[in-house]
């Protein structure tokens, strides 16, 4: 099942949005993550929409544990509320700006 949440992320409404902990994307309480999507889908004059949707703004992505990388990664799918909470970079919960472009 699935869940989809259709909202103009602003200022006046970003701390209600967060607080929903009834799912584990994104990750509750990550202020960042709402901002650098706000305006994806609607614009002050109606130029944003679902098809000409320019993606979130860029990231800064980080762990927020400092032992992380020594964790199993097991632990990333076991743990959906603490280590992909606080291991995002590491449990790839959020990914660098040009992890789709990057040659592999």
């Amino acid at each position: 099942s699935a869940s989809i949440y259709i909202a103009d992320v602003n200022d006046d409404n970003v701390e209600e949005m967060m607080s929903d902990d009834t799912t584990i994307f994104p990750i509750p309480e990550h202020r960042e993550w709402y901002m650098a999507s706000r305006g994806r889908h609607w614009g002050v004059n109606n130029d944003n929409s679902l098809s000409k949707d320019p993606g979130r703004k860029p990231l800064s992505i980080q762990d927020d544990w400092d032992h992380c990388a020594s964790l199993p990664v097991e632990s990333c799918e076991k743990d959906i509320w603490e280590m992909r909470a606080n291991c995002a970079k590491t449990c790839g919960v959020l990914v660098a700006d040009d992890y789709y472009t990057q040659k592999r």
